[in-house]
């Protein structure tokens, strides 16, 4: 691009990070990330922390994930929902309230991801009541439960071997093609 006199722009930026971070070369990504400025003076924006954080979490390394969530503003609910995932996946469910508080004071509102993201932690954990709970916070706030959100619930209840609970407690809204309690 260069040598053809094409500056490189934040979308240029974005792409090739995301790229970098989907092949897990992390490394590689935070050099480029720490170059924009310096080299090129282009800020990277949330679209290049989303594709960061995402590939922190996936790999693993969640503390550094919370840590660069701190560099920018502007992050939408699916880095959010990420982060929260993770958090689950981590055994620290705890701190989950922070995020969400964290996403109200953005005002980033969330959504059926986020929702989906904690329902799967609370069945991970076992914990099916706070699942069902969390699909009753979304009717609340008018969130419509999409498949993904049953499924994770049918499936939480199949592992905990009460599949025919499963059957019967949402059986009647598939029959009447309803997508909430």
């Amino acid at each position: 691009m260069l040598e053809r006199g094409i500056e490189p722009s934040i979308v240029t930026f974005g792409t090739l990070i995301s790229a970098l971070c989907n092949n897990s070369k992390l490394d590689e990504a935070f050099k480029l990330k720490e170059e924009m400025p310096r080299l090129y003076n282009i800020e990277p924006n949330a679209f290049v922390y989303a594709a960061l954080i995402k590939a922190l979490c996936k790999s693993g390394k969640l503390e550094e994930a919370l840590s660069l969530r701190r560099e920018i503003s502007g992050l939408d609910s699916a880095v959010y929902s990420t982060l929260i995932r993770a958090l689950f996946k981590a055994g620290r469910k705890g701190e989950v309230v922070e995020i969400l508080e964290e996403m109200k004071k953005a005002c980033v509102e969330p959504d059926v991801v986020t929702y989906n993201a904690m329902i799967a932690g609370f069945c991970d954990d076992g914990d099916l009541d706070a699942a069902l709970g969390a699909m009753n916070e979304m009717k609340k706030e008018g969130i419509k439960p999409d498949v993904v959100s049953y499924n994770t619930v049918i499936s939480g209840f199949c592992k905990k071997g009460r599949a025919e609970d499963a059957v019967e407690g949402f059986l009647p809204f598939v029959e009447r093609g309803e997508r909430g309690f």
